[in-house]
């Protein structure tokens, strides 16, 4: 427990520095906030010293003072002109102005007694009886900060003598804050009370979210130990137990997989078993010592030469399709019209000798653009074409057609041939590897047709009756970006 909470990057201790963060928070920002206003006074007094200075600039050069409001907006400040007689005869009030510090000063107070200048102001007797404007009009000059309303506002003021008038700006802080501040000691025993609660509760949620995942950890390592993949337990109903059943989705497609290539390498190894042992046959024959007249060494020779074709493509059939079941992540992919490949590969269907006599027919409807591996696509598609073709070629009236359907989203291709069909019992195992009822076939064409298909974001069906047509259909992703017909 103590080596998991000490790490940098437990979720424990994690737990524990957010509950401390958010008890000590508010103690901080009251002390943080303290600090603020103090360090900003001096820079009120500077900022309505220079708003006077300039507005005494303004009015020497000849500027009217009702006038003043358009040679400076004197932002966030109040600026005032008291005429000889002591009358108000220019008031911009920009320092009220509705804004974010109006707003917090209302969430700590209530509107109606939230303090502000103006509310200072209504208290205050006339502005040219107050003392600092009467200093302004003896000494030329005069500015200050003060507290106002239980050291809840802070004012500062700058008057300033020109002439026959005196230049008075004004502006305060809002201590919106300052309620926080009052009860600051109040706070620091509620964060204590806050603080062991929140520990306890930390602990607790730390406890509640690390347990199921440190179950989790364990249960995954011993199916590395065994060497099985039996699902996880984990009583959650909650995000926990969804993941607990994402573990259990991966580990059924790991056993799926095994099992998979269980079956892959013992049938494999059966399709090997025949060429094998006719090639260890024809070497016994020739160990034997009988003599190796024309006809037996021709027959040995069409023996081997069988034996050694069969495990070639066996071999190389086997290679694609394994490559091809790793989703053929290397392979480059390039824009490709699956309309005009289809053209190219039924051109050369048609220049077979072994199909002279059967009929072939394309159409095309739509755009036909993919993204995909040309020399795989074209592997998967010969397949199909040879395989239809095969069939065809049984009938004399043999015909294969080929459709090509384009949309934004999809193009599909289907492939139909007149020949006898297959079995419906026969239709589950047609796509699985090593299934074959062609003499000679490897049975690992449609196979690898399939997985070709899916690796390039596809999927391919097929429906057929015995004595019917039988159609092979491949749907693929259009390309992005292509609308038309092509």
């Amino acid at each position: 427990m103590s080596g998991a909470l000490m790490r940098p990057r437990s979720l424990r201790l994690r737990a524990f520095i957010v509950v401390l963060i958010v008890v000590i928070a508010p103690l901080v920002f009251v002390w943080a906030s303290n600090v603020a206003d103090y360090s900003s006074g001096w820079q009120m007094q500077r900022r309505v010293e220079r708003t006077a200075e300039r507005a005494a600039v303004a009015l020497e050069d000849g500027v009217a003072a009702h006038r003043l409001a358009e040679v400076d907006s004197w932002r966030r400040v109040r600026l005032r002109v008291l005429s000889a007689d002591g009358q108000v005869v220019a008031d911009i009030d920009n320092e009220s102005l509705p804004g974010i510090i109006g707003w917090v000063g209302e969430l700590f107070f209530d509107p109606d007694s939230a303090p502000s200048l103006s509310e200072w102001e209504r208290r205050q007797p006339a502005l040219s009886a107050r003392p600092e404007i009467l200093k302004a009009q003896v000494d030329g000059y005069e500015s200050g900060c003060i507290w106002a309303d239980n050291r809840k506002l802070m004012i500062c003021y700058a008057a300033l003598q020109q002439g026959e008038q005196t230049v008075v700006v004004h502006e305060s802080s809002r201590r919106a804050i300052r309620a926080l501040y009052d009860v600051r000691y109040q706070l620091i025993k509620l964060a204590m009370f806050t603080m062991a609660l929140g520990i306890l509760l930390a602990g607790w949620l730390s406890w509640r979210m690390v347990r199921p995942l440190e179950a989790l950890r364990a249960q995954v390592l011993a199916r590395k130990t065994t060497g099985t993949l039996e699902p996880v337990v984990l009583d959650r109903d909650d995000e926990f137990g969804d993941l607990a059943a994402a573990f259990n989705v991966l580990l059924g497609a790991l056993e799926a997989r095994n099992r998979n290539n269980e079956a892959f390498a013992a049938d494999l190894v059966h399709e090997l078993k025949n060429p094998v042992a006719a090639v260890a046959a024809a070497a016994d024959s020739l160990e034997s010592g009988r003599p190796l007249d024309a006809a037996r060494a021709a027959r040995l020779a069409r023996v081997l030469r069988s034996s050694s074709s069969r495990l070639d493509a066996l071999a190389s059939r086997f290679l694609e399709l394994a490559r091809a079941e790793a989703g053929l992540r290397t392979m480059p992919r390039d824009r490709l019209d699956l309309a005009a490949m289809a053209a190219g590969l039924l051109e050369s269907v048609s220049a077979d000798e072994r199909f002279t006599a059967v009929e072939v027919q394309l159409s095309s409807r739509g755009p036909s653009v993919i993204i995909g591996g040309s020399e795989r696509l074209e592997t998967a598609l010969r397949n199909l074409l040879d395989n239809a073709a095969r069939f065809a070629a049984e009938r004399v009236d043999g015909r294969v057609v080929v459709v090509v359907t384009g949309s934004e989203d999809a193009v599909v291709l289907s492939v139909t041939d007149n020949g006898a069909g297959i079995p419906e019992a026969d239709l589950p195992r047609l796509f699985e590897r090593f299934f074959s009822r062609r003499k000679g076939g490897t049975g690992l064409g449609l196979a690898l047709t399939r997985a070709i298909v899916i690796a390039h974001g596809g999927t391919i069906t097929v429906t057929s009756k015995p004595d019917e047509e039988t159609t092979f259909t491949v749907t693929l992703p259009a390309a992005e970006g292509v609308s038309g017909g092509m």
